[in-house]
């Protein structure tokens, strides 16, 4: 889901889990809260909220990155990979 919230430049508040910080924008490092800190977290959607024109950069961000990383081709290649070095280890 947050792929495509980024896809779509929706603003996104998310947790520290695995992965986040690969999907997001640097601009958006900042609008990642630590994982069970739900204060951070409301504070974070309350600024998205609030200022709606600090949250746009941030979400044009996130778009671009997806729109340039996270291609079909891309995705395809990083499977193929991952399915190479899998299959190597098991012989």
């Amino acid at each position: 889901v947050l792929r495509e919230a980024a896809a779509l430049a929706r603003p996104v508040a998310v947790t520290d889990v695995e992965g986040v910080r690969e999907l997001l924008s640097a601009a958006a490092q900042g609008w990642i809260a630590p994982v069970e800190d739900s204060a951070a977290l409301a504070r974070i959607v309350t600024s998205l909220l609030e200022d709606q024109s600090a949250a746009r950069p941030i979400a044009d961000a996130n778009r671009r990155r997806v729109e340039s990383d996270f291609t079909l081709e891309n995705t395809l290649a990083g499977y193929s990979n991952l399915y190479r070095r899998l299959l190597a280890t098991e012989q």
